[in-house]
């Protein structure tokens, strides 16, 4: 596919978030080589019968950029007639992605956050948002990492980068650390009935730093200053480890905008 091509996403379920006919189109910038990794946080329910639409959408998005798009999906406590489990299901929800969700304002499920700038977006105008940070952003820093299982439980993470370009804006800098897993299976409410087997990825589980973030650095760092920021922390056994992995974001904690995310596997 090539640059700008245009793609339809087709929106007509009935519940949950609805999509106006003229936000059903979406573009896609296509596969690129970039620097520049977006953050993408989904806000999902497993009774919000759209919001396996909205997972379609992460995943198409993942698809098509690879690595340079990494998602989280937060199944936040509120609104409880779309987030409460089904009896003798796994409950996903937790107090922080409820924070997030009350903090952004998200109106209802499903909807996102693109680098969390820009506010809540319905899941049509992510691949918009993302393209633009892709091709039409400066990069102002590299992040990576390595994680790594210790004793029992414990994780270990290390996480090291550095500003590229000179970054001007206000705000000290910090990191962003947190545990997702993949391939949960829990019941979810879809447009033809109930799934016993639906199949749930990148769910948030739990933060290493801070809840937006450790300081790393003084506001406007300038091209060549790196940093480090190491975690140690206890995950839950429940918790199946050769499916988590982290993801971290280097955030400018005054606007909580992501500058540059990484998606780290657990070693």
């Amino acid at each position: 596919m090539s640059l700008l091509a245009g793609m339809a996403a087709i929106v007509s379920f009935s519940a949950c978030n609805q999509i106006k006919e003229d936000e059903r189109k979406v573009d896609y910038a296509g596969s690129v080589s970039s620097d520049r990794y977006v953050l993408l946080e989904d806000f999902s329910g497993v009774k919000c019968v759209n919001c396996p639409k909205a997972a379609g959408q992460a995943h198409n998005l993942t698809d098509f950029y690879g690595d340079n798009v990494i998602v989280v999906a937060y199944y936040p406590q509120n609104p409880v007639g779309l987030t409460l489990p089904y009896p003798d299901n796994t409950d996903l929800r937790t107090e922080v992605a409820q924070t997030y969700a009350t903090y952004y304002a998200v109106p209802q499920l499903p909807n996102g956050l693109v680098n969390r700038t820009g506010g809540a977006k319905d899941y049509p105008e992510w691949a918009s948002a993302v393209t633009g940070f892709i091709l039409d952003s400066t990069n102002y820093a590299r992040l990576s990492g390595k994680a790594w299982k210790g004793e029992g439980s414990e994780v270990n993470v290390e996480i090291e980068g550095g500003f590229v370009e000179n970054y001007a804006k206000a705000g000290e800098i910090g990191i962003l650390a947190m545990v997702i897993e993949d391939s949960i299976v829990a019941e979810q409410l879809t447009p033809t009935g109930r799934n016993p087997g639906y199949v749930h990825n990148h769910v948030f589980r739990m933060l290493f730093s801070d809840v937006w973030g450790d300081k790393v650095l003084n506001e406007k760092p300038e091209k060549g200053t790196e940093f480090t920021q190491t975690y140690r922390a206890t995950v839950s056994e429940a918790w199946r480890s050769e499916k988590l992995s982290v993801v971290a974001a280097l955030v400018n904690m005054r606007s909580r905008e992501v500058i540059q995310a990484a998606h780290i596997d657990i070693e």
